[in-house]
């Protein structure tokens, strides 16, 4: 008999292969849907994750810059952050709750591969509309069936954990609408950005759509302005689809303002920056800048993951505000911020100079993400550092799947 000298059988790499996208889908859909811990599973998927993750560290393949920026920004000073946390006084659980998100972002790159990456971003962007659609479905059932016992028991459940995202019912004008805003509803927003520019504009209104039941002003208003740019500067997309789109956001309008017309009132006055949120903003950077000019080393060494700070917007002391750029350069050091922008743009941009139309739309999505997250504490949770690391990834020479 002939002994075997050639490459071993493929099954054995496809048997890798199809381990690690199953830990890699179990990562993101646990990330996606339980975003605050409120259930647990996303803890169980870290687990997970790390088992298949520390082999993959002799694997990787990913040029030395960018490794080396990798364990500086999302493991050596986020540790250094936590230890000058917990120094200062931080509550210690809050102070690890705001770095486990770096963790999961080091475990999700070293599992990727620029190939794999594509597939996770299709994947996650897939997950993010499936939450869309429930959300969207839930609103409806919630306006059509206010008193049925299936609605109320769910929304009792989401509503017993701030992990879970803001769940109620409330007053808008004279109509009571369900109030449903998970966790990762702000990354619908770059979700909704890559179908529209991959031609899926049926997804990508649908996306749109759950932002404006959900109540979420600045994620809408940072979506359309992203779906207009894109409508007038891309000569490829059809008349059809531009027809599509704009007819789509006027119709939703029109409801809207039949509806309830304060809601619509409330997103005007945010685009022209008269709203109730944008001030508190606004008082939330005054406080910030006054920090600075009380804490100058802040500045540069940040004052450390879970420190709180007095804010004029909250009237209190706090740890996270809607300013996220900001808070991370409290938190972290502006020299750390400037860092972290620059990888997330040179993804981007990366992405963008590939020829590739579909990288091209992730490399949109990534801006729109970076962008829209720094308008609630979301920057630097695990969606949205998912969303940057796999760009990163993908941005690189490919190699397997």
């Amino acid at each position: 008999m002939i002994p075997q000298t050639g490459p071993r059988p493929r099954a054995i790499t496809f048997d890798r292969t199809l381990r690690i996208r199953a830990v890699l889908f179990f990562l993101i859909a646990a990330n996606v849907f339980d975003m605050g811990g409120a259930v647990g599973v996303k803890y169980v998927s870290y687990a997970c994750a790390l088992l298949f993750a520390l082999p993959e560290l002799f694997h990787v393949r990913a040029p030395r810059g960018e490794l080396l920026a990798v364990w500086l920004l999302f493991a050596v000073w986020p540790a250094f952050a936590l230890a000058r946390g917990i120094y200062a006084g931080a509550d210690i659980g809050l102070a690890v709750s705001q770095s486990t998100a770096f963790a999961a972002a080091l475990l999700f790159y070293f599992l990727l591969s620029p190939n794999r990456s594509m597939w996770a971003l299709r994947v996650l962007f897939a997950t993010l509309l499936a939450l869309a659609v429930f959300s969207i479905a839930f609103v409806l059932a919630g306006l059509t069936l206010p008193g049925n016992g299936i609605f109320n028991a769910i929304m009792g459940y989401l509503s017993s954990d701030p992990g879970h995202g803001y769940f109620g019912m409330r007053m808008m004008g004279p109509v009571l609408i369900p109030n449903v805003y998970f966790r990762a509803t702000l990354f619908y927003v770059p979700a909704a950005v890559y179908y529209l520019i991959t031609g899926r504009a049926w997804r990508a209104l649908a996306l749109a759509f759950a932002l404006l039941v959900c109540l979420s002003k600045a994620g809408l208003l940072i979506t359309l302005a992203f779906f207009a740019v894109y409508l007038l500067v891309q000569r490829r997309a059809g008349m059809v689809q531009k027809a599509v789109v704009l007819a789509a956001v006027a119709a939703c309008a029109v409801a809207l303002a039949q509806v309830s017309p304060t809601y619509l009132n409330l997103i005007f006055s945010s685009a022209t920056g008269e709203s109730e949120t944008v001030a508190l903003r606004v008082r939330h950077l005054g406080s910030v800048v006054d920090l600075f000019a009380d804490n100058p080393e802040y500045l540069i060494l940040g004052a450390g993951a879970g420190t709180e700070f007095y804010s004029e917007g909250e009237g209190g002391w706090v740890a996270n505000i809607e300013v996220d750029h900001l808070n991370a350069a409290r938190k972290f050091g502006l020299p750390w911020l400037l860092a972290f922008t620059a990888l997330v743009f040179t993804a981007a941009w990366r992405l963008f100079r590939s020829g590739n139309a579909e990288k091209r739309a992730v490399a949109a999505a990534v801006a729109a993400s970076f962008l829209a997250a720094g308008t609630n504490p979301v920057l630097l949770s695990p969606v949205s550092l998912m969303i940057i690391v796999a760009a990163l990834r993908a941005s690189g020479v490919a190699d397997d799947a």
